[in-house]
């Protein structure tokens, strides 16, 4: 299980996990404001570092992830036309989101990567809910802060039934074929 708890960042390696990689980027992300006040900015300062915060970086961020675990509970990478169904099972199973939501998440994952803005129906926020996606009368808002907090739940959920689920050996198995590391240090 040596490749999981390095996935997870269990573990110190040369190699680091894509998965962590993407969760700390995350976090720094929506944890700007914060360091905007922690420096003495004015309200002015604050108000236009705020419109420089990176909310389409977020909002890919947190898909990516989605997509990376989805590879990781099917244990293989999806064939032509699977990708819809592999992330929409990771979304209600790992992640925890309804069916509704984990399609709004798709539609938001495809938005980003697709066509890279987002659709009439959606719009990123960085506050205002606990939840990461809340839809009314067709209408998607995604908040950003919730997205970190999801992740970061998630990735320690996961981790544990790896740990217990009797094909534990798989998961690492596929994490040593498919890697899911980068080797650069900083």
């Amino acid at each position: 299980m040596e490749n999981v708890a390095i996935f997870f960042g269990k573990t110190e390696s040369d190699k680091k996990s894509v998965l962590i990689s993407i969760k700390n980027d995350l976090k720094y992300a929506v944890q700007l404001p914060t360091v905007f006040n922690k420096a003495g900015c004015t309200e002015e300062q604050k108000k236009y570092f705020q419109t420089l915060l990176p909310s389409y970086t977020i909002g890919l961020l947190y898909v990516t992830a989605i997509d990376l675990l989805a590879r990781l509970q099917n244990k293989r990478m999806p064939n032509i036309g699977e990708n819809s169904r592999f992330f929409k099972k990771c979304a209600t199973s790992w992640f925890e989101h309804s069916t509704e939501e984990a399609n709004a998440l798709l539609d938001l994952r495809n938005s980003l990567t697709h066509t890279y803005n987002l659709s009439s129906n959606q719009v990123l926020r960085q506050f205002g809910s606990p939840k990461v996606v809340e839809i009314e009368n067709n209408y998607c808002c995604f908040y950003l802060h919730a997205m970190y907090s999801s992740l970061d739940k998630t990735v320690e959920r996961v981790y544990k039934i790896l740990n217990t689920d009797s094909n534990k050996n798989d998961y690492d198995e596929f994490l040593n074929t498919f890697g899911f590391y980068s080797t650069f240090k900083s």
